[in-house]
């Protein structure tokens, strides 16, 4: 259960406000009574609080002859979600004083109003949000909050104990939005889709023309490599041949022109074995003749098989003419060329363009599949709608009966405040909209929105027989301020307000009216704080404190003449008798 009073004013500092030089207020967690006489400040009070939650700063206000006033609050707060919330804005509460939330506006006379929340500066627009969600000024602040539609509709709700209900639906709302959008999203994806898959296509067939892999790559490279050097490497096996091939010569008759014999290789290891064989007596000191040749056999046999690699290496080369070596390298320079572009494009190595080819196979495969996906969402969402309006209808049936309800209580409580003939009718009305193919005389077309689908109309008929107006609609301040705090008092339990701030609660009414009145905003203190003006020491009555409001004179020093000035006396106890005692004397 959240504890009573998790936010409440707790001091107000004025300087250079108005009439009001230097005063510091304290105020009462529970109900206040500001009091004094017609003119002496009370309403330069509320304008300050005003200021705090985010209003215009009007410069008039500034005291005569200063460069600024300053107005700060200092709030305290005994609840997590509070704080919370500020820490969301960015603007976390003091580690060292974790229970006070300050707020703080200078108002220069020639320079932009400056405003801080918790040592830092924010905008007004903050300030107003943060007192919507958790302050109403029942008055003339324009940011009322209870004459908004919504929050009656979640007031309603409060009351019915219907608010789990509520925040179910809305979670279920939320879900079915963000299908929503998702399927949007998708639908937008296929009108795109022909565009975008002609230039997928158009990147994917540049890849699969080349159909590049590393292995074809590297082979491309020998290739070229070997057809380069085709020529020289021709001569060079030639003279290799030459060099082992064997020769008819007679080698013990032929020497070269410096003596010495030039056979192939193979030729003289021939003639070697042959002398051994002839001298198979040849004494030898270390081995045989025999061992000699076999080692000779080997030669001959390596030999025979290098010049057969050669010679077929040989007969494959001269099988490529010039022209045709010419052209295949040629082809190769060129596929060559379109690997480094497509490299170029998509790499920078193939093993990163076949990872973009596997990205762009797999953005295909979701866009043959997108219409399905575009027929599951719509089926879904539209299985969702179905339980969604089942949901809500039944949530508006039973907003129905709370509002006859609460109507009648709220009925009853506003006569108790001397409007003996007013009566309350909340009307809750289903939300639809013209089904533009039907005739507009025929059925209309319930929607759902965030809240269901109920509107909510707070009707109020002051007379009788003059017919129910719009409750933002009364011209009577008084009146208004009192169906409000009816609906205060029969809410305060309710409802998660942490301040109230009454403004002409009291306007035009007196006796055994302003009895009940002060004990109704006693009531809505219990959970709440309250901060209203009253003239009525029956209202004042029921106040846990008064903030007395007096008006004196000083002198100017620079005229010699008397300039006024408001003063803060703080009662409450059995002081506070003596003062109401004085309001009776003074009324």
């Amino acid at each position: 259960m959240a504890a009573k009073h998790p936010l409440y004013l707790h001091t107000l500092n004025l300087h250079n406000w108005a009439t009001f030089h230097h005063q510091e207020i304290k105020f009462d967690k529970r109900f206040n009574a500001i009091v004094g006489e017609t003119g002496s400040g009370k309403s330069l009070i509320i304008n300050a609080i005003e200021i705090i939650l985010g209003a215009r700063a009007d410069k008039k206000l500034i005291r005569k002859d200063a460069p600024f006033a300053t107005v700060e609050a200092i709030f305290y707060c005994e609840d997590l979600y509070v704080k919370k919330y500020l820490d969301q804005l960015g603007f976390p509460t003091d580690s060292n004083n974790i229970n006070e939330i300050i707020i703080k506006r200078i108002i220069y006379a020639n320079a932009p109003t400056k405003s801080y929340l918790n040592y830092s500066s924010v905008n007004s627009e903050t300030l107003i949000n943060f007192s919507n969600r958790f302050i109403d000024f029942v008055g003339q602040f324009e940011n009322q909050k209870l004459l908004q539609t919504s929050y009656q509709l979640k007031l309603l709700d409060q009351y019915g104990d219907l608010t789990l209900h509520r925040k179910k639906f809305q979670e279920d709302f939320e879900t079915q939005k963000n299908l929503k959008k998702e399927l949007q999203n998708l639908k937008q994806i296929s009108n795109e889709k022909n565009q975008r898959m002609d230039y997928l296509h158009f990147q994917l067939n540049e890849i699969n023309y080349l159909n590049p892999s590393v292995e074809d790559e590297d082979n491309l490279l020998k290739r070229k490599i070997f057809l380069s050097n085709l020529e020289k490497q021709v001569e060079t096996i030639k003279k290799i041949l030459n060099l082992i091939s064997e020769s008819d010569i007679d080698v013990d008759n032929s020497t070269s022109g410096h003596g010495r014999a030039n056979y192939p290789a193979l030729t003289l290891v021939k003639k070697a074995a042959s002398l051994c064989e002839q001298n198979s007596d040849l004494a030898l000191e270390n081995g045989n003749v025999l061992s000699l040749l076999s080692l000779l056999s080997s030669a001959q046999e390596n030999l025979n098989e290098v010049s057969f690699i050669l010679n077929k290496e040989l007969g494959s080369n001269m099988d490529i003419s010039s022209a045709q070596s010419e052209q295949e390298l040629q082809e190769i320079l060129e596929r060559l060329d379109l690997y480094q572009k497509i490299k170029a494009k998509h790499g920078p190595t193939i093993e990163n363009v076949l990872k973009f080819k596997k990205t762009i196979e797999d953005e295909m495969t979701q866009f043959e599949s997108i219409e399905d996906q575009i027929n599951n969402l719509a089926n879904k969402i539209n299985s969702n709608e179905k339980a969604l309006f089942e949901v809500a209808l039944d949530l508006h049936n039973k907003r129905k009966k709370v509002a006859v309800s609460l109507s009648k209580i709220l009925t009853s409580e506003i006569h108790l405040l001397k409007m003996e003939e007013a009566t309350i009718d909340i009307v809750v009305d289903m939300i639809t909209e013209k089904n533009q193919n039907q005739h507009q005389n025929q059925n209309q077309q319930p929607i759902l929105n965030e809240y269901g689908l109920s509107e909510i109309k707070f009707l109020v008929e002051t007379n009788p027989g003059e017919g129910y107006h719009i409750l933002k609609d009364i011209i009577s301040g008084g009146e208004l301020s009192r169906i409000l705090l009816a609906l205060r008092q029969t809410l305060s339990t309710k409802d998660l307000i942490s301040i109230f701030l009454f403004d002409e609660i009291d306007a035009g009414i007196g006796g055994e009216t302003a009895i009940n009145i002060g004990k109704a905003l006693f009531k809505v203190a219990q959970n709440s704080q309250v901060i209203a003006i009253t003239h009525l020491p029956q209202v004042a009555h029921s106040a846990d404190k008064l903030i007395v409001v007096s008006k004196d004179y000083e002198m100017d020093n620079s005229t010699t003449l008397k300039r006024t000035l408001s003063l803060i006396k703080e009662v409450s106890g059995i002081k506070k008798d003596k003062e109401i005692k004085s309001m009776l004397i003074l009324e």
